[in-house]
């Protein structure tokens, strides 16, 4: 898919202070790891960099820039935006039909499922710069796109394959600081093996399955990063974005469908020792929970669904709220509340909605007065794009939050994201007496890990 020339009316690109210094940290750095709070305006930093070495004379090759499906057509639209990439066109691969080998003077975008799709064709390939966005994607070592960019054993990744490698996130090690170990490695950072980088740079539990990680050893990550400076930036909203409102974070508790209450206390009672697990699960970013309790899950945000609906369909009446980014897991509760707030014009995105189709949900909800409601699967919906309306809406609201608080986080930064002109809101429904409470406990535990990583408190308070 081509880009035409004329789509978007291009703008003028005025950098902030803070972006300025990042670009040009871009400019000289071979590796680097920008790792910034959502809507510090990492994309604007990435073109501007790139058109910089453009501009030098530096640039030979093509370009590749990878990162979740929702942002893919989202980073075309902004490079042309702000006026392109001088002498650079933009190719989206979008599905495999659309490859063509890249050419000199082109860029190319693509989602993380379409690079390894692809792999055997990109490996082919050498680029002047690849740029990897959200770059926690390729946390884990053993996953198939980790591998594809960083490589594997003896073969070298795609990161390899370019002259500047650029990796950006909001949260780069979600769980922990093994978490960074692909990208540490690449940097030179990292020559150890996997199982060594952990052992040495987080708190393990022994058990008789091998080890846990259950937390970070701060000394080791200071000394590490303390020679890091060259390759990793740590650039925090707060610090450089004054002029955004603060975010007020609330619990609400709700009732529940009484019918579904009893279902679901029996369940639960049944379900203990699974419960027990789950609660470990979020505390120690281990592997996802037993089904049962996914499935426990599922029926508890269901139960909420329909106070959910009651709660937002009095607000947006009584134009108590002007719109409202309403973020669930599953799929019947997203069904439920489209169907339940439809007068109020809603938007939908979830994992099988395309890019073309995420991307008018989203340009509606900005744009369009009368969408006034947007619902998210908290996931595919939850990084990479803009929600606030140029202002128009403020609130958010989980159904359920998700697991993961890193998660959680990211999806309240779709609304509170520069552009913002008032207070955002975000509030999370809990059921009375349930898996719920018990859930939030452990997910308040794995944000203040998260937020030791890096020494910063403030940063993640989203659930």
């Amino acid at each position: 898919m081509q880009l035409k020339p004329e789509a978007y009316r291009a703008e003028p690109l005025v950098l902030m202070p803070h972006q300025e210094t990042l670009r040009d940290r871009l400019f000289n750095s071979v590796t680097h790891l920008v790792h910034g709070d959502q809507g510090i305006g990492k994309t604007a930093i990435a073109i501007t960099a790139m058109n910089k070495l453009v501009k030098a004379g530096r640039i030979y090759k093509p370009m590749l820039w990878v990162g979740p499906t929702s942002s893919v057509l989202n980073v075309s639209r902004e490079v042309e935006k702000f006026g392109g990439i001088e002498g650079h066109s933009v190719r989206v691969i979008r599905k495999t039909a659309d490859w063509a080998p890249a050419r000199p003077g082109e860029v190319l975008v693509m989602s993380y499922d379409m690079m390894v799709r692809l792999l055997p064709e990109l490996a082919r390939s050498m680029f002047s710069i690849f740029v990897l966005d959200e770059v926690q994607f390729c946390k884990n070592p053993r996953t198939k796109r980790t591998k594809a960019v960083f490589g594997h054993l003896s073969r070298p990744g795609l990161a390899a394959h370019a002259d500047f490698f650029w990796a950006m996130s909001g949260t780069p090690a979600p769980n922990h600081f093994g978490e960074l170990y692909p990208f540490l490695r690449e940097a030179g950072l990292a020559s150890v093996s996997y199982d060594t980088f952990v052992r040495r740079h987080c708190r393990i539990r022994e058990d008789r399955f091998g080890y846990k990680i259950v937390g970070n050893n701060r000394p080791a990550i200071d000394q590490l990063m303390g020679n890091a400076s060259e390759v990793y930036s740590r650039i925090r909203k707060s610090e450089v974005l004054t002029d955004l409102p603060p975010i007020t974070f609330n619990n609400v508790q709700v009732s529940g469908d009484r019918t579904m209450r009893k279902q679901l206390a029996a369940i639960e009672d049944g379900l203990r020792p699974q419960i027990d697990a789950l609660i470990k699960t979020i505390r120690y970013g281990e592997t996802p929970p037993v089904e049962e309790v996914a499935s426990l899950r599922r029926l508890t945000e269901i139960a909420k669904v329909g106070e959910a609906i009651e709660i937002v369909s009095a607000e947006l009446s009584d134009r108590a709220i002007n719109k409202i980014v309403i973020f669930a897991t599953h799929r019947d509760t997203i069904a439920a509340l489209e169907e339940g707030l439809s007068k109020f014009g809603v938007r939908v995105i979830h994992g099988s909605v395309s890019v073309a189709k995420r991307q008018r949900a989203i340009d509606d909800f900005q744009d369009d007065p009368t969408v006034r409601v947007f619902v998210g699967q908290t996931v595919a919906a939850g990084t990479a794009i803009t929600l606030h309306a140029n202002g128009a809406c403020q609130d958010v609201l989980f159904v359920s939050a998700d697991w993961v608080p890193s998660n959680n986080a990211q999806a309240v930064a779709r609304v509170h994201r520069k552009g913002q002109i008032g207070n955002v809101h975000a509030r999370f429904l809990h059921l009375e007496n349930s898996i719920d409470e018990a859930v939030q406990r452990a997910v308040m535990h794995k944000t203040r890990m998260l937020s030791e990583i890096f020494k910063d408190e403030r940063s993640h308070h989203a659930a």
